[in-house]
């Protein structure tokens, strides 16, 4: 908005007036387990019973974490023990290593892991996002920009949609 770049990722981006937004791909806030940790998938109750004796590993400063632990919550399966951290990246390397069950948007959990991650189990809460490249209405309409612009999109709306 304040012309400080000329594109921009955001996660469900909200309107406004001066930018142009446009949608790219789908994930989620997922509720995750290392493949280490649980070496075989659980049915429901043994998700829950993991999940509510266990510890929740998140990054506090993503809003569709704190949907994810109120969802939880309301389940009565949120753990009394809990992880705050400041970086997506801390969680994966954390919930990787068994110290607990993450809350990490799927891509970021799959990526270069190769199975190494997995939801914890279909009934566990989930917060869809859409990933949006954005850009100033009144962006100059250069060969460059307009090149950029096109390959950011038809690349972002090339990626799977389906993780996990």
């Amino acid at each position: 908005i304040n012309r400080d770049v000329h594109f921009g990722l955001a996660v469900n981006a909200q309107p406004h007036e001066d930018l142009v937004i446009v949608p790219l791909f789908h994930d989620a806030m997922d509720v995750v387990v290392a493949s280490s940790l649980v070496p075989a998938p659980l049915d429901e109750a043994g998700a829950r019973a993991l999940l509510r004796d266990g510890q929740v590993i998140y990054a506090s400063r993503v809003t569709q974490c704190q949907e994810v632990l109120e969802q939880l919550g309301r389940m009565d399966v949120l753990p009394k023990r809990q992880l705050a951290c400041g970086d997506l990246e801390l969680v994966k390397s954390l919930t990787l290593a068994g110290l607990g069950v993450g809350l990490l948007p799927r891509r970021v959990a799959e990526y270069g892991q190769h199975g190494k991650m997995r939801c914890l189990h279909p009934s566990m809460p989930f917060v869809p996002d859409v990933i949006h490249l954005l850009y100033r209405g009144d962006l100059h309409r250069t060969r460059g920009a307009t090149l950029l612009k096109d390959e950011l999109t038809t690349f972002g709306r090339g990626l799977d949609p389906h993780v996990f």
